[in-house]
């Protein structure tokens, strides 16, 4: 595994940004006005760390040539790509993006029936509320993962065995929980422990969520950065946190007691994914990238590498259960995307919500 991971839906929703996050790389941008781009290569707009050459295997082998790739750090900063009038065939946006990018005209469909690796990706990620239309596909998924509970379990116990999020509200362990500093991720797993779904989210629900938090304030030692919630887990000044399966992964590699929770209540997913520009102008390369980056090949390395989950269903099987189960990823993935909550777009007022409660109960 190497050393540098690449940005996690973390800073996508900003926390690496309040933390100086870099900014955007666009001095070789190869779709701007004015400027020379390789007829009938495919460019794609992504994630810094994400333009690993075997990412694109695939392409290299059919056109004897990679991608044009350009990074980006937040999706506010893939935005001002768009505004700015640059043209990428694809860019690497996450779910929760695609309603709105659609809404702004930006996007174009992408033909599936081209992808000879469609048939693989997970039924619950083809299907994301919002990304496909009749017969068009706005939104292909590459890249997926979990936010649960990292715990040690040298010192946590289960009453009845069974994983479940109650373990962040239970008193036994007060003074000893961290969550990761992130509004949403923070907001949403108080909605599934008070049994909130994100359709009811009335006036009711709303305050059922905020009671939850308030309640669980006391327990809480810590709301930091993954980081520091890994530092503090494997001191064993707290025994469980709020993270990303990543965060138990690389506190295992150091032979530490972390387990990472798949609560019975299901877990908060994020996922992203490819999409294709209107004005893309190399639709058919474009195609051929994005079947490249959904092969089962592909999905292999970025799971061992970054120890993320990959759309295709074939990626986990080449990797196996063994690397699964030590870099904290489900080994019944199809069963945990079922029971896994994806959230989608928000309204302003109920981001404004999540917000205040955030700011409310963490005095940030």
């Amino acid at each position: 595994m190497p050393g540098h991971l690449p940005n996690r839906p973390l800073s996508r929703r900003g926390l690496l940004a309040r933390l100086g996050a870099l900014g955007l790389s666009l001095a070789a941008w190869p779709g701007g006005a004015g400027s020379a781009r390789a007829a009938g290569r495919a460019s794609l707009l992504t994630w810094r760390g994400y333009d690993r050459p075997d990412f694109f295997q695939a392409y290299r082998d059919s056109h004897a040539r990679a991608p044009e790739v350009t990074l980006f750090d937040s999706l506010e900063q893939a935005r001002n790509v768009l505004r700015s009038g640059r043209r990428p065939d694809l860019v690497h946006p996450c779910y929760e993006s695609v309603a709105g990018w659609r809404e702004e005209g930006w996007l174009q469909g992408i033909d599936t029936a081209r992808l000879s690796f469609w048939g693989g990706v997970f039924p619950r990620l083809r299907e994301l509320p919002g990304t496909r239309e009749g017969w068009r596909t706005w939104f292909v998924p590459f890249d997926w993962g979990q936010t649960a509970i990292a715990y040690r379990s040298d010192l946590v116990s289960w009453g009845d065995s069974v994983e479940s999020w109650s373990l962040l509200w239970d008193k036994r362990y007060e003074g000893r929980i961290g969550l990761v500093d992130l509004a949403e991720d923070g907001w949403w797993t108080a909605a599934i422990h008070a049994g909130v779904a994100q359709e009811r989210l009335d006036v009711s629900a709303l305050r059922e969520v905020r009671a939850a938090l308030d309640r669980q304030r006391p327990l809480v030692r810590l709301y930091g950065h993954p980081s520091e919630l890994e530092a503090a887990l494997a001191a064993g000044e707290i025994v469980a946190a709020l993270v990303w399966n990543d965060s138990a992964q690389r506190l295992r590699r150091r032979n530490l007691p972390v387990a990472f929770a798949d609560p019975v209540e299901g877990t908060l997913a994020w996922c992203c994914g490819l999409v294709m520009h209107r004005d893309a102008p190399a639709v058919a390369e474009a195609h051929d990238l994005v079947n490249a980056m959904i092969a089962p090949e592909t999905g292999a390395t970025l799971i061992r590498e970054f120890g993320f989950g990959h759309a295709n269903r074939l990626a986990f099987d080449r990797v196996g259960e063994e690397t699964l189960g030590a870099l904290g990823l489900p080994l019944r993935p199809m069963a945990t995307l079922e029971r896994a909550l994806f959230v989608g777009p928000q309204s302003p007022e109920v981001a404004a919500r999540i917000a205040s409660d955030w700011a409310a109960v963490t005095g940030r």
